[in-house]
């Protein structure tokens, strides 16, 4: 939980470990003065893999800044009094839809990459069954006058 007083500033960053694995913040770094109730973080996996976390585990840093000057900003203070508490669904469906990482994209290629593989394959096989046939048709009469003979 995070109750933000008017007079600090807090600003927050990943720490390196799993940056260095490929997730970025999409969310921005800064804490809004009057921010009262839990921190949503959104971060996007642009590395080479999948990245598991787990709940607790130590992701971020926060630095505090005390301000001489502070524009209180009353939005960002929930008219009913009730503290921000877990995730709204409307967070959740607004990241529900499919996303395209580089792992996605990937598998997406390969499975493109057999299907071409396979439609050649059975192209291949078609044009010598093809010519195979022309083959028995263009030389009919030599091939009965073999068995005839």
């Amino acid at each position: 939980m995070h109750k933000h007083s008017k007079a600090f500033d807090r600003f927050y960053f990943f720490k390196g470990g799993k940056k260095f694995e490929g997730l970025i913040n999409v969310s921005g770094f800064h804490v809004d003065p009057g921010w009262n109730g839990h921190l949503v973080y959104a971060v996007y996996n642009a590395g080479p893999r999948a990245i598991s976390l787990s709940r607790g585990e130590d992701l971020f840093l926060i630095w505090f800044a005390e301000l001489d000057q502070c524009e209180y900003d009353p939005k960002y203070v929930r008219k009913d009094g009730k503290i921000q508490k877990g995730l709204k669904s409307e967070l959740i469906s607004g990241v529900s839809d499919p996303t395209y990482s580089m792992q996605r994209l990937s598998r997406e290629i390969d499975k493109a990459h057999n299907k071409i593989t396979t439609v050649y394959a059975i192209g291949a096989l078609f044009i010598v069954f093809i010519t195979i046939l022309n083959v028995v048709i263009i030389n009919w009469n030599k091939i009965r006058g073999l068995f005839n003979a």
